[in-house]
């Protein structure tokens, strides 16, 4: 498991926990938000992100805004803090709340 603040990876079940709450996550959401975890504090650029996740078979140019809605929705949505921060002209970057 991968422990940040309130939330938890566990990275052989690939399930999340905000808060002690169970967080349902797409296999495509849960990679980018393993990406972010592992690299925290640091920001991933979005070429990065759509490396780690597609290699060299990158999806179209809207798939990866897509992951990210979908990941903001499920691990966001119901909590005041959001974790997953835009980094204008650079990426994205996992957010923990001290």
């Amino acid at each position: 498991t991968m422990q940040l603040g309130e939330l938890t990876l566990n990275l052989t079940e690939q399930t999340v926990l905000r808060a002690e709450q169970v967080i349902t996550l797409n296999a495509t959401a849960f990679k980018i938000l393993l990406v972010l975890a592992q690299a925290h504090p640091q920001p991933v650029s979005r070429s990065m992100l759509i490396h780690k996740i597609w290699g060299d078979e990158p999806p179209d140019s809207n798939a990866l805004k897509s992951h990210i809605y979908n990941l903001r929705n499920g691990l966001d949505k119901n909590f005041a803090f959001p974790m997953v921060k835009t980094i204008t002209n650079i990426g994205y970057k996992l957010m923990i709340e001290t």
